[in-house]
This record gives C-alpha cells, sequence and structure tokens, in this order.
C-alpha cells in the first residue's frame, strides 16, 4: 500500500481529527436517542450523569474544523482569484447543490404546493439558512472564506500577547454570557447572543494557527497531559453540575467550555498520533480524512432513511441506549464515507467533495 504524493503533505493527525469531529457531529444530530437522551431521565440521577457528559463534550466538533481550517488555510499565500474560484465559489456551489437535495427530499412530502411556492420557500430558505440544520456550518465557513484575505493579514503581524488577548476576551465571554442569562437573570435572554460570541469563525481558526504553528507540542511531558484532562473533566462536571439548576434549558451552558474540549482534543491528538509510522494506517486515516466533507454533507439525508431508522431501533432494542447510538454513529459514518469515496470517483464530484 503506497501513500501518493499529495497524500504526503497531509499532517495525519489532522486527518484523524477531521474523522472524529465528524463523528460527533453526527452524534449531535442524534436528538433524545443520544445527544440529549439525558433529558429522558431525572435531574441529577445516575443515568442524568452517565449521558450528559457526552451531550457536552461533542460540541467540540465544529469549532475543531474551524481550528483545522485556521491551520491549513490562514498561512497560504494565493491570490484572491485563486481564492474566489478555488474555494469561496466552490463552497457556494456545494451549499446551492446539496440544499437543493435536502429541499427536494422535503417537498416530496408535500406535492400539493405549487411550483412557484416551492421557489419562493427554497429561496427563502437558503438565504435564512433554513434548509437543515447541520448546514448552518456551510454558511459560517463561507464568512470565514470570504474574510481570508484580511485574516491572513492579521495573522501575519499579531503577537502571542495579542493571540492571549483574543483568547481570553472570547472565552471569557463564552462562559460568562450563559451564567448571566441562566443563574443570574432567571433565563431572561439578552440580544439572542452577544455579538462578540458570533465571531468564532475567526476564534477558533485563530486558536488552531496559534496551537499548530506557536506552540510546541513536544516538550509536553505525562504532567501536562494529565492536567489538560483533569481540566477537561473538571469543566465536564460543571457544566453538567450547572444544567441541575439552570431554570430553562440551554444549549449556551453546553457550549461554555466548549474551547477546552476543543483544545483538549487537538493536543492530545497531536501529542500521541503526530508521528504514525505504520503505512497501512496511515493510508487508512488518509482516505477516511478525504472522504469527511462529503460525509458531513449527506449524513443528515442517510440518518433519515427508513433502513437506517430501523437499524436504529434494532440496535436500542438489543443494546444499552448509549452503546446502541455510539454505534448507530459509527455505522453511519461508516456508510456515508463509503458512499463519498465511491462519490469521489465521479471527476466532477471529486473536485467538489
Amino acid at each position: 500500500m503506497t501513500i501518493t504524493s499529495a497524500e504526503k503533505r497531509k499532517d495525519i493527525s489532522l486527518e484523524l481529527m477531521r474523522v472524529i469531529a465528524l463523528f460527533f457531529v453526527i452524534f449531535n444530530h442524534t436528538g433524545t436517542d443520544g445527544f440529549i437522551l439525558f433529558t429522558k431521565y431525572k435531574i441529577g440521577s445516575f443515568y442524568f450523569w452517565l449521558y450528559m457528559p457526552w451531550s457536552v463534550v461533542c460540541t467540540f466538533s465544529v469549532p475543531l474544523f474551524f481550528m483545522i481550517s485556521g491551520i491549513t488555510l490562514l498561512k497560504k499565500k494565493e491570490p484572491l482569484s485563486v481564492l474566489f474560484r478555488k474555494r469561496i465559489l466552490r463552497n457556494l456551489l456545494v451549499l446551492l447543490f446539496i440544499s437543493v437535495v435536502y429541499y427536494v427530499k422535503d417537498v416530496l412530502s408535500f406535492p400539493q404546493i405549487s411550483v412557484f411556492d416551492i421557489c419562493i420557500t427554497f429561496v427563502r430558505k437558503i438565504f435564512c439558512g433554513d434548509i437543515s440544520v447541520h448546514l448552518h456550518f456551510m454558511y459560517k465557513y463561507l464568512v470565514f472564506l470570504i474574510a481570508l484575505p484580511f485574516l491572513r493579514v492579521i495573522i501575519q503581524h499579531i503577537s502571542k500577547k495579542e493571540f492571549h488577548y483574543i483568547f481570553i476576551t472570547a472565552f471569557s465571554f463564552r462562559i460568562l454570557e450563559p451564567l448571566f442569562i441562566n443563574l443570574l437573570s432567571n433565563g431572561a435572554s439578552l440580544q439572542d447572543d452577544l455579538y462578540y460570541l458570533k465571531l468564532g469563525f475567526v476564534v477558533y481558526p485563530f486558536l488552531g494557527y496559534y496551537l499548530y504553528y506557536m506552540v510546541d507540542l513536544s516538550t509536553l511531558r505525562r504532567k501536562h497531559i494529565i492536567g489538560i484532562v483533569l481540566l477537561t473533566v473538571t469543566a465536564l462536571f460543571f457544566t453538567c453540575f450547572l444544567h441541575i439548576y439552570s431554570p430553562i434549558p440551554d444549549k449556551r451552558l453546553h457550549m461554555m467550555f466548549v474551547w477546552i474540549y476543543s483544545t483538549a482534543v487537538f493536543i492530545l491528538i497531536r501529542y500521541y498520533f503526530l508521528n504514525i509510522t505504520n503505512l497501512f494506517l496511515q493510508k487508512i486515516i488518509l482516505s477516511l480524512g478525504s472522504c469527511v466533507f462529503g460525509a458531513y454533507l449527506i449524513h443528515m439525508l442517510v440518518m433519515h432513511f427508513a433502513w437506517a431508522e430501523n437499524m436504529r431501533l434494532f440496535l436500542t432494542s438489543h443494546l444499552s441506549p448509549l452503546t446502541a447510538i455510539l454505534l448507530f454513529c459509527l455505522l453511519i459514518m461508516t456508510i456515508c464515507i463509503s458512499i463519498t469515496f465511491i462519490l469521489k470517483k465521479i471527476p466532477l464530484l471529486n473536485k467538489l467533495l
């Protein structure tokens, strides 16, 4: 088994991160069977504490994708014409095409709607980002690509201290907002979200760039790794504890320490999988990583097929709830990656996926 020259230029650890992030993106869309399984049980009970950490920790997946994008794109030099043609236009076409696919699936359930209404509703939904919940990432990523020329200039002219300023202010707001809304204001909302928190498409690419290019992870020792794990577990426990006393369910609480989970996953994978020498394992990870984008696009479609629903029901009737849904996510991911692998053999789709 040989590795191509294009594959040799890829970082194995980053490709592995893509695969792990994809798994938890799928888990994030399992509803009461997985993501919010803890809501079926009494608050503070054993099963509440058993299932809720999975719901909280899976939030690292999208920030991790942005961290990887920061690593691979912020340092790259390319003309604006190439950026527009190769990245922005490509993602617009992918977003448009996959939106049509999901919209047609929904429309087939309501054949009595007129063609005019179908077209008008599609235009409204795609502009509002209301086609499918998982496509919200595509809109944020598109904004990141549009801002990329400016971000590349900024990244070359800021010091470590300025990086620290960005991270401290952003992550402080991320912690303080849900605390204020849920605990101090008895659930009263601010203006939807503090505006600064909407800049995740900037903060997380910067965080990825900082950890990859400006921090020497090879100097970490076992005590540092233990400290990172303990910090992550503490953040998980604190978040679950706050949910017990929160007057209203709020995903903001889930996201309070998402930067800790994202950073921890990034560091642990880089630390343990940076120097994989087994060629077979390298090839497997590289092949899986190359199919992550396509698998992400189609996983919601695959999950709602009747046979997928029957598979989920079969697993949940024979296994414990958590084991069943984790296995279900693994099977869905495997199927989506396999479909993407086949689709990438088609010349035009290969460029888009």
